[in-house]
């Protein structure tokens, strides 16, 4: 990406959506890169080329997240609505 590296695009994803799942590929990977994309929030970092059975494997893991995480939001709103604590 001439413009703007990967990094810069995952803080960018970031902050447009926390709980989106990412994961960083590149063809030029290295064990900094790597950290630091984990830090910043990316779900995995592969190097390419890319085995698509590990692809396929993280991207279900992606999904369970984000279907864990949203079970989670909706199951909390339905708490709040049925009990009020502490009030």
């Amino acid at each position: 990406m001439p413009e703007l590296d990967g990094l810069h695009t995952l803080k960018g994803i970031r902050e447009l959506n926390p709980e989106l799942p990412v994961v960083m590929m590149t063809a030029y990977g290295s064990v900094e890169t790597a950290v630091a994309s984990m830090k910043e929030g990316a779900i995995d970092y592969l190097t390419k080329p890319i085995d698509l059975e590990e692809l396929l494997l993280i991207i279900q893991k992606a999904l369970e997240r984000s279907n864990l995480i949203r079970e989670n939001r909706d199951l909390k709103v339905k708490l709040q609505e049925r009990y009020t604590f502490g009030t």
